[in-house]
């Protein structure tokens, strides 16, 4: 055994591992590079299966790296899964990560609140707004809440309030919607481009933008932007079935029979097959059907002139389907 006297001497000695390390230009120690939590990865693969490219490159730009700072990371997050209506996710982003962040995501916990219809939701929101009178998150949560509960006229107040505010996305939306309501297309089609101006794989905007150019007689626009949607979302019945009126309207019968294949193909029971199967046979511009309305409950403008209405399966007028098509309304609320 060494006497300590001696490993002392021969560790004086010796050049340190520091001073070697200095001296090939390799640092004494490596930090550890940070990766997202589980809540932040979910969210990730849940933006990649969308399509939403946008967005994850936004969470990756918080989240990747040694030196990302775990408030932003967390506040993208959830900003994000908010934007996607992906209510559970953000739930557990605020739940599990906020504590990174000093204060708490407090308007972000309202818009949650609000898309999941929790009890008291209302009172959050007010709550955080008396004290962050311009909290974007809390404002679009009243704006929400009021759309939700048939109330227009306040969803209009908050969802402009909100876009005011920078709550970019889901206000946007809404204001899409009340446009689209009041027969407002042009103005609709605005703010559902301002959607895809942030995120151009949100397929609430791009079917309802695809609706306005419709309803505006923009036969390619609106035809791209069908396809679009079903790009993102094969099995989005409503773009099909306005593909099979919108390509049979304008003499386009061979791929009016494709798209009508296949919403036969994914939807056999749909009761719109047999409307479509009767227009088919007439074959003619007359015999045609209005575009399924943005599912705001109403119809949001009047067929074009061209088109004659045609009885629903209910008996009411081709704007004003049998049942409400789920769509951009049911898709703010999230799952």
């Amino acid at each position: 055994m060494v006497p300590w006297s001696n490993r002392a001497k021969a560790a004086w000695k010796a050049p340190s591992l520091l001073f070697v390390a200095l001296a090939v230009g390799v640092p004494a120690c490596r930090q550890k590079p940070r990766t997202p939590s589980e809540d932040v990865k979910a969210l990730l693969v849940r933006l990649g299966k969308e399509q939403r490219t946008t967005s994850a490159g936004r969470v990756r730009a918080r989240c990747d790296g040694a030196d990302a700072d775990p408030c932003a990371c967390v506040e993208s997050a959830v900003r994000e899964a908010l934007d996607d209506a992906a209510t559970e996710v953000a739930r557990a982003l605020i739940l599990h990560d906020g504590k990174a962040c000093a204060a708490p995501l407090s308007g972000e916990e309202a818009e949650t609140d609000a898309r999941a219809g929790a009890k008291g939701a209302d009172a959050k929101a007010k709550a955080v707004l008396a004290v962050r009178p311009g909290d974007p998150y809390a404002t679009y949560a009243l704006a929400h809440l009021a759309w939700m509960s048939g109330d227009r006229i306040g969803a209009a107040k908050w969802a402009d309030a909100a876009v005011s505010a920078g709550r970019e996305s889901p206000a946007h939306l809404v204001v899409g919607l009340l446009a689209l309501d009041r027969g407002e297309l042009e103005a609709a089609r605005g703010a559902f481009l301002r959607v895809l101006d942030r995120e151009p794989a949100d397929v609430a905007a791009l079917y309802d933008a695809a609706l306005c150019d419709h309803r505006l007689n923009h036969y390619r626009a609106a035809r791209e932007g069908y396809l679009s949607v079903l790009r993102k979302n094969p099995r989005h019945l409503d773009a099909r079935y306005n593909l099979v009126v919108l390509t049979l309207n304008a003499g386009f019968r061979e791929e009016a029979s494709h798209h009508l294949a296949e919403l036969e193909r994914i939807s056999p029971g749909d009761p719109r097959i047999a409307r479509l199967d009767a227009m088919m046979a007439a074959a003619t511009p007359s015999a045609s059907a209005a575009p399924v309305p943005s599912p705001s409950g109403a119809a949001a403008a009047a067929p074009a002139a061209s088109a004659a209405a045609v009885p629903s399966p209910s008996g009411a007028a081709a704007g004003a389907p049998a049942a409400p098509v789920p769509s951009a309304l049911s898709r703010l609320r999230g799952p």
